[in-house]
């Protein structure tokens, strides 16, 4: 299990989860949004969900370890089709491997002792996008056309 208490010259960052289909893709991310390390891991490997996390956390812990900076990690947040932030599941998802209702959060948590936030693959992106990206939105001010980090040609 990972300490949450902070220590001294490690960087705070939460690990951002995609669960796909064929691909689950995780990075190591920092609080002004940058990506420190990531990888992935093919999903359609696994018949069962158990396995599959247990296997994901590993790949985590392996990647974090190689990271070339001491890393703090704060907490997991899974994006996946049919994610249920309200309960953290993800709930009959057509194209994912493991079929009914999957208690991802909770089986996450078991291996890390961490926040585990489980949600909606496109709420998610439109979360990471609205927080980090480069909407017109994302700017000072929606209307400061010159501060935007929209291209001119959008």
């Amino acid at each position: 299990m990972i300490s949450i208490s902070i220590q001294m010259g490690k960087k705070e960052v939460a690990v951002g989860i995609d669960i796909g289909g064929t691909n689950t893709a995780f990075g190591f991310v920092d609080r002004q949004g940058n990506i420190l390390a990531g990888d992935t891991i093919l999903t359609n490997l696994y018949d069962e969900i158990e396995v599959f996390i247990a296997a994901l956390y590993e790949k985590i812990l392996v990647t974090g370890q190689k990271a070339g900076t001491e890393l703090l990690i704060k907490g997991y947040g899974i994006g996946a089709p049919m994610g249920n932030i309200n309960k953290g599941t993800i709930e009959y998802a057509a194209g994912l491997p493991w079929k009914g209702i999957l208690p991802v959060s909770d089986l996450f948590h078991r291996h890390t002792g961490l926040p585990v936030i489980v949600t909606n693959d496109a709420n998610a992106a439109a979360v990471g996008e609205m927080m980090y990206g480069c909407l017109l939105y994302t700017s000072p001010s929606p209307r400061d056309r010159t501060r935007s980090r929209m291209p001119s040609s959008a």
